[in-house]
């Protein structure tokens, strides 16, 4: 019964909302938004880039595509919008620093540091199957028989971030990968 009734406080506390305004309460929080600025530079002329930004990011990282968040009738949302956006704000440096935004900010949360300093990383990689030849995928008997694979290796803290990821060759030298990606 006690894990009944804590149950359903917490599903009280944990309202059921979008992703994309997940997103937007996160920038809101954070500013990780603004790393993601204009390859050029330069500040944005656009009304609503946030909204822009919120689109694409759920559309990358839920492997949808730009199509499926785009909406004509929003000027934010148009396609033609969004695949400017995607081109020209998401690129390696800009995520690099947005993410490095997100890590700081969790550092300050007292869960966060309650679990500990940030000091101490695990490194750990997942292998996956790939069925066609790719310029990531590598063979290795030991994990993927006579198929091809790769592994995806990621750095998380004792705060329980993740640092950085990175998608390698499924070889058995993984070592100079985990080397790059400390």
């Amino acid at each position: 019964d006690g894990v009944k009734a804590l149950d359903a406080r917490v599903e009280a506390r944990l309202p059921d909302i979008d992703l994309s305004e997940l997103l937007l309460e996160v920038n809101a929080c954070t500013g990780f938004f603004d790393e993601l600025g204009l390859v050029s530079g330069g500040a944005t002329r656009s009304n609503d880039i946030n909204v822009s930004v919120c689109a694409v990011l759920v559309a990358q990282a839920c492997n949808i595509g730009l199509k499926a968040v785009a909406q004509e009738r929003i000027p934010a949302l148009k396609i033609g919008r969004l695949a400017q956006v995607q081109h020209n704000y998401l690129r390696l440096d800009t995520l690099t620093r947005a993410n490095a935004r997100l890590v700081d900010f969790h550092t300050t949360l007292p869960l966060a540091r309650a679990w500990g300093g940030g000091e101490v990383a695990s490194a750990d990689g997942l292998r996956f199957v790939v069925p066609v030849r790719s310029v990531v995928t590598g063979s290795n008997s030991k994990y993927f028989g006579a198929g091809r694979g790769v592994t995806y290796y990621t750095l998380t803290s004792d705060q329980f971030t993740m640092l950085h990821g990175i998608v390698t060759p499924g070889t058995i030298r993984d070592s100079l990968y985990i080397l790059s990606t400390l």
